[in-house]
């Protein structure tokens, strides 16, 4: 909480120009979205490729791929704030800061982070009632998943067919699947994300599985024929770009979309 208060007293001395005319770069699909949610769409004059919600944001100038900013694009921009969540080469936050640009870059993989990028937003564009509108939302939807009951089942999620990856320990999925109370089935893997080998999925319980990665397990065929989950079509497919995916305005509600086909397949199962 300290760091997030010292964060926004920072952003209200580095701020230039009044809010009318501020100018954003955002290199963050997830930061485009709730930006545009709390009406500071207008303040947006740059984002990356991956920035797609809502329609209207691809009329903006592309500035760089998501993690990869242009450099030359964005100070062409004129932008006084860039955001972002990781960039692969942090020496970009310094060649920016040095064109006088500021910079703020942090993940946005929980629940947390969505709450700490709306008030840091909102203290920034002066959207805090709008914000704190949104973060009502987003604990009454966080209570509702709270309150729901535990269903035994293990569920494995794919992000990446050719080779293996699946979810661990402290990814976010892996958060996601503990809010919807039914268990990782390779939550016990000491990896956010991991190559899966054959040998692995042939020993674990897979009663259930999340397919986020064009294609079906089928199609892809090789060893995850063989699993049960996939042989009795237990599988929910997921959109890569489905918003469970990026944490923003459309997280919460996508969580309880994903829960209620859980529902589904345990009903069918009993």
């Amino acid at each position: 909480m300290k760091k997030l208060f010292l964060l926004i007293l920072f952003s209200s001395l580095y701020c230039s120009g009044s809010a009318s005319d501020f100018r954003v770069v955002s290199l963050s699909p997830a930061l485009t979205e709730t930006i545009s949610h709390l009406g500071g769409e207008k303040y947006l004059v740059g984002r990356c490729s991956a920035c797609d919600y809502p329609e209207s944001v691809k009329k903006l100038p592309v500035a760089g791929k998501f993690g990869l900013p242009e450099i030359e694009r964005i100070v062409a921009l004129k932008p006084e704030w860039v955001i972002g969540n990781s960039f692969a080469n942090n020496n970009a936050i310094k060649k920016l800061r040095q064109q006088g640009i500021a910079v703020d870059i942090a993940q946005i993989a929980t629940a947390e982070d969505y709450i700490y990028w709306l008030k840091l937003i909102g203290s920034k564009l002066n959207l805090m009632s709008q914000a704190q509108a949104a973060e009502k939302v987003f604990r009454q939807d966080e209570k509702f998943l709270q309150g729901l009951s535990p269903l035994p089942l293990k569920v494995l999620w794919v992000v990446n067919a050719k080779p293996l990856i699946v979810c661990g320990k402290g990814s976010l999925p892996d958060s996601v699947l503990r809010s919807v109370k039914v268990e990782n089935a390779a939550g016990s893997v000491e990896k956010e994300y991991f190559r899966c080998s054959a040998e692995w999925l042939a020993t674990a319980q897979v009663d259930l599985m999340i397919w986020s990665v064009p294609g079906t397990p089928e199609k892809t065929g090789g060893f995850l024929r063989n699993i049960s989950a996939v042989k009795n079509k237990r599988v929910i497919l997921l959109a890569m770009d489905d918003p469970i995916c990026r944490p923003g305005p459309r997280f919460m509600p996508s969580v309880k979309a994903l829960r209620k086909k859980i529902e589904l397949f345990y009903k069918a199962e009993k």
